[in-house]
């Protein structure tokens, strides 16, 4: 069964996905979630995950934006971008954000570069003290 650090790395794939063009990734999510073994309540929050993400990636976007010196989201890698993407519509969740942050750093850890990991961790970290 699927931990929800591996929810959270598909829902990265998945608007990872999106980003670099993969318009149809979205019919196919049922699909991935079997093959990663998300399923039950793993799946429910998955779900719910992908769909926070897709429908708050403006919000997040401009978030995220506020937070880069003379750059912004699109300057970023699809990685790196999806990370935060995630993350930062899980922040508006009732989940921690020290949990949150914690998350990212992991998934980014496996995914990304060393300044991409520093880079999320800090805008995450600024949107974390701005948050009520």
């Amino acid at each position: 069964m699927a931990t929800r650090t591996d929810v959270r790395e598909t829902v990265v794939g998945v608007l990872y996905a999106l980003d670099i063009g993969n318009d149809h990734m979205l019919e196919h999510t049922d699909e991935l979630f079997e093959n990663r073994r998300i399923r039950n309540k793993q799946k429910i929050f998955a779900e719910k995950l992908l769909e926070l993400a897709v429908s708050h990636m403006d919000k997040a976007d401009n978030q995220i934006n506020e937070r880069l010196n003379k750059r912004t989201v699109d300057d970023i890698g699809a990685v790196p971008k999806a990370i935060l993407r995630v993350a930062v519509a899980e922040m508006t969740t009732d989940t921690d954000d020290a949990l949150v942050i914690s998350e990212a750093i992991k998934i980014s850890s496996k995914l990304c570069d060393e300044s991409s990991l520093k880079l999320i961790n800090g805008v995450l970290q600024n949107i974390s003290k701005e948050l009520p």
